[in-house]
């Protein structure tokens, strides 16, 4: 796992909705911290967001912690 210094966590805990341009916006994050060298990680992400996550096989692709 990544040291501390190099993962960026995004806590989704108040998210109670997110629509394209959401998760525009968090691919945009994820990419431009690839970019830097850092992992992007989700976390507190509630269930209707991962429901989304999951329908678009964002799951995969994001690192998604409890």
């Amino acid at each position: 796992m990544a040291c501390p210094e190099s993962r960026i966590v995004l806590d989704l805990a108040e998210v109670t909705y997110i629509d394209s341009s959401g998760i525009g916006e968090i691919l945009k994050l994820f990419l431009e911290s690839k970019n830097k060298g850092k992992q992007l990680v989700l976390a507190k992400v509630p269930p209707a967001v991962q429901k989304v996550f999951r329908s678009t096989r964002l799951d995969k692709v994001f690192n998604i912690l409890p």
